[in-house]
């Protein structure tokens, strides 16, 4: 199974978004969102376009999200266990990753947001956060994309151009 892995797209429409993220939204078999959306309709859009939608909310995203989402997602693909979070308490993101390889260390994989730098880390659990979802300044957006099969996974940071 493909999962399309999303974070901090922070976007006020879906136009916003680069159009190549929509396509490879509608191929993934999974899109999971780690949170910080900022407007509902890009929960929406992504729930519509996706064939299977996993998403939290992030701390900067609004009660109609918050209402929508919750702050974990646990679920199991090809017999691997995965979390979805984004920490929504915000503050500094120095330390978070060892912070969620302790807090989830019986997993296989944590994806996550909020420092809006990709990270990819193998081992159990990986680590997989896909950096920011929109281009900025000379940031370009990212994404992630997971292989979950019954022998394992594998990740991988996509920069789109």
């Amino acid at each position: 199974m493909r999962i399309l892995v999303l974070a901090d797209t922070h976007a006020r429409n879906p136009d916003q978004l680069p159009h190549s993220l929509w396509q490879m939204a509608r191929e993934a078999d999974c899109v999971a969102h780690c949170g910080d959306y900022t407007d509902l309709s890009i929960v929406e859009e992504l729930q519509r376009q996706s064939k299977r939608f996993v998403g939290v909310y992030g701390n900067t995203d609004p009660s109609q999200i918050r209402t929508k989402l919750h702050t974990i997602e646990d679920f199991t693909v090809n017999g691997k266990r995965i979390i979805v979070v984004h920490p929504h308490y915000g503050g500094d993101p120095e330390g978070l990753e060892q912070q969620l390889r302790v807090m989830f260390a019986e997993v296989d994989v944590v994806l996550f947001g909020h420092t809006h730098e990709p990270y990819l880390e193998q081992g159990r659990p990986m680590l997989l956060n896909p950096g920011q979802g929109y281009s900025q300044f000379l940031t370009l957006a990212t994404l992630g994309m997971l292989e979950v099969t019954v022998n394992g996974v594998d990740g991988e940071i996509v920069t789109l151009e």
